[in-house]
């Protein structure tokens, strides 16, 4: 039975071991992403992908792999699967991808097609669908060897045809089929069949190509390239001939899936410790259960001595099944379901948990094997806990993370400080902690501090307190504003995959801020941020597309983004929907939904939001014009950072109807205006602020020295100059969440 011509791809990336002449790189971490797309909404159905993903998972399991396993995800969802993946594999030997499901290629690239894609429209691509070259990208960087099997779709199934990627304005159409996929040196990308062929689904659970896979991967001591070609031969058998498995091979030693397995083949005798008799081993508990073990701190002790009491370390131990996720390692080495053990090197079992989202328990199903060929079942469990520190003050999409992470405004300071002090002092070697530390003194408004934190997580190797001093010195936060050197530490960042730099290093080189302008290279880095689930990317887009100077617009192309915001809750991509609607631009005009949008946006904390509400009631548009109504907002949006509503209170105060006039205020705010707008856009603030009598600005600047106090007063070659750096620093005092602004 044929897939309607689709294409299996199966790149399994990772869970291989090197091994040297005279020695192996036998023990290093395994991380494994098996992904299976087969309950598809809008295009018919695949049979094969889900039972191929678990079967691989399974096995991939048992020979020590930790897997992350993502079967029939909508985007969002996989999104977060990915950012999962990306987490485990830090510091893995071996890493491996293995994709069943739909794929289409566009411009030689390939991309893997969650269930809910619909490809209706040329901009649905960057949306809906993710590059395989992304996914590699992050193995090459973190492991030392890749393997990637495509079990993919050939065929496009779905109606358009032509698809929009980063600035090229042309449409490009879908290839026939995927295209060869170029791995780094030490990878292995395998395909169901040659380019421009057709796999077969086959008559059984698995397809042929998968079926294979399973029967000859995973036998002991059979490397991978060996078990490929005993994979081509049964897939060709199998198919008639009209199915060959090809693949890209760039190894440079033999890998292998299952060459790991530590046995004893001697006999099993367990020996009392003092009266050197055989021991009785029912005297030991059924479950025993070790320390807590802490997400995201490396490699814990999993049991102590004492939880086997007096057992022999002449008792054989067995592992009888791995926990359901996490890595069990002895001396460094992975250890599979099968390994056998001393019972007296159970101390040394070491267990490191996947860098999931919450808490949980890590339970080894074990068996204490007697000299007459008899197991003792025994059950080892560990609780595995998430550290205060990641409760209060982790970051989103922080790969070097274990939690979903905080927004600034949501930290409490005092809490998320002693955490976060006591997690550094505890653990030393994980940097992870002293930027959560830095974080939660920047929310406690210590700037200082907080730079000097990410400053030591920085060097400690933390890649998100790159990025986070490379903002501070964009937007000078605690620092003087330097877009050379921002942007230095943004392109580091990026280039070490982490979102936020991508997004920030990809904007500037769009917009040609602080850096040559490469628009091309800018749209990559935008779209790769988009690939992992950066809301804050696909506004970035949205925004170019909606109508800039960098991009030719396309409303339509920004509404979709847009929209891909809004599905992940992001108050940046509400707010700018309700922009779309209130100028009708790749939507209706409807100033009523706007409204909605933007109070929706501004409960959740949107900075600009509030301003936007403020003009729909001073100019009645969708709302009835109550000038009360607009300073209120305008007050709220001002005290979040908008450089608009600050200048139209400055406006109002001094040019409004007599009973809003207060020069004071019309001062404080114009400077506050002038203060927040680092990138100077508005032109003529500095001409409305010297239009205000000396007096009046005198005053104002009395008023924000018992603001930032006596220790925080800086002064300029002017007053005005004096009156905005105060304002700035004023605002700077009471607002914490510079991410926002």
């Amino acid at each position: 039975m044929q897939r309607f011509a689709c294409l299996r791809i199966v790149a399994l990336l990772g869970l291989v071991l090197f091994v040297f002449v005279g020695s192996a790189l036998a023990g290093g971490k395994r991380v494994a992403f098996v992904v299976g797309n087969g309950a598809y909404v809008n295009v018919p159905a695949l049979q094969n992908p889900k039972h191929d993903a678990e079967g691989v998972s399974q096995s991939l399991r048992k020979v020590g792999f930790e897997v992350v396993t993502a079967i029939d995800l909508d985007r969002p969802a996989f999104d977060k699967a990915l950012e999962q993946f990306i987490r485990s594999l830090r510091g893995a030997d071996i890493s491996l991808f293995y994709y069943a499901g739909h794929g289409i290629e566009v411009g030689g690239d390939n991309r893997i097609i969650p269930v809910d894609a619909k490809l209706e429209v040329p901009a649905d691509l960057e949306i809906e669908t993710v590059s395989i070259k992304t996914i590699m990208l992050f193995m090459q960087s973190n492991s030392k060897a890749q393997l990637i099997y495509l079990d993919a779709c050939r065929d496009n199934p779905f109606r358009q045809n032509a698809f929009l990627i980063g600035a090229d304005e042309k449409a490009l159409n879908a290839g026939k089929g995927l295209a060869a996929q170029p791995g780094s040196v030490g990878s292995l990308v395998a395909y169901a069949t040659e380019p421009g062929s057709v796999a077969l689904d086959g008559d059984g659970k698995n397809s042929p190509f998968t079926e294979a896979v399973l029967r000859h991967s995973f036998i002991e001591n059979v490397d991978v390239q060996q078990s490929l070609m005993l994979v081509t031969q049964d897939v060709w058998k199998a198919t008639n001939k009209k199915q060959r498995p090809w693949s890209n091979v760039t190894l440079v030693e033999p890998v292998f899936l299952n060459g790991l397995l530590v046995k004893n083949e001697g006999p099993t005798v367990e020996v009392d410790a003092q009266t050197k008799k055989v021991k009785d081993l029912s005297a030991v508990a059924s479950v025993v259960h070790g320390k807590n073990v802490t997400l995201g701190a490396g490699e814990q002790p999993l049991l102590d001595q004492a939880a086997l009491g007096e057992t022999s370390a002449a008792v054989k131990v067995t592992i009888s099944k791995l926990p359901e996720s996490g890595t069990l390692t002895l001396a460094g080495e992975v250890l599979a379901e099968g390994a056998q053990i001393d019972v007296g090197l159970m101390a040394d079992v070491k267990f490191e948990p996947a860098p999931v989202v919450g808490s949980g328990k890590a339970r080894v199903e074990l068996a204490l094997m007697s000299s007459d060929g008899k197991a003792t079942p025994l059950v080892a469990e560990s609780d595995v806990v998430l550290n205060p520190c990641d409760a209060h003050a982790a970051e989103p999409l922080d790969l070097q993370g274990t939690s979903k992470g905080l927004l600034p405004n949501e930290i409490d300071p005092e809490s998320a400080i002693a955490a976060c002090k006591a997690a550094a002092a505890d653990y030393p070697d994980v940097p992870r902690f002293l930027y959560q530390w830095g974080r939660a003194e920047l929310a406690n408004k210590n700037i200082d501090e907080a730079n000097r934190l990410f400053a030591l997580a920085e060097e400690a190797g933390h890649i998100r307190a790159i990025y986070q001093l490379g903002y501070n010195a964009q937007h000078g936060v605690g620092v003087a504003v330097d877009l050379a050197a921002a942007n230095a530490r943004f392109k580091t960042a990026a280039e070490r995959g982490d979102p936020y730099g991508l997004l920030a290093y990809g904007r500037n080189l769009v917009r040609g801020r602080g850096v040559e302008s490469d628009i091309k290279l800018g749209m990559v880095y935008l779209n790769r941020a988009v690939e992992m689930g950066h809301t804050y990317a696909m506004n970035e887009l949205g925004a170019l597309y909606s109508g800039s100077d960098f991009v030719k617009a396309n409303p339509k192309r920004a509404v979709r983004f847009y929209e891909a915001s809004m599905a992940r809750g992001d108050i940046y991509g509400i707010r700018n929907m309700g922009l779309a609607y209130l100028n009708g631009n790749g939507v209706d005009k409807d100033p009523a939904t706007a409204l909605a949008l933007f109070k929706r946006a501004s409960d959740g904390g949107h900075p600009s939001a509030p301003t936007d509400i403020g003009i729909l009631y001073f100019n009645g548009k969708g709302v009835a014009k109550d000038l009360d109504e607009a300073v209120k907002w305008y007050e709220l949006g001002a005290e979040r950072g908008s450089v608009a509503a600050a200048k139209n209170l400055g406006w109002i105060f001094s040019n409004g109807p007599k009973d809003h006039r207060d020069l004071a205020k019309a001062v404080r705010y114009t400077a506050l205006a002038a203060g927040l707008d680092v990138f100077d856009r508005e032109k003529d603030l500095r001409s409305l602020l010297a239009a205000f009598p000396d007096k009046a600005k005198s005053n104002a600047v009395k008023h924000l020295i018992k603001t930032v106090g006596p220790d925080g007063v800086e002064t300029a070659s002017n007053l005005d100059e004096t009156l905005i750096l105060l304002s700035r620093k004023a605002w700077m005092k009471r607002n914490p969440r510079f991410d926002l602004f």
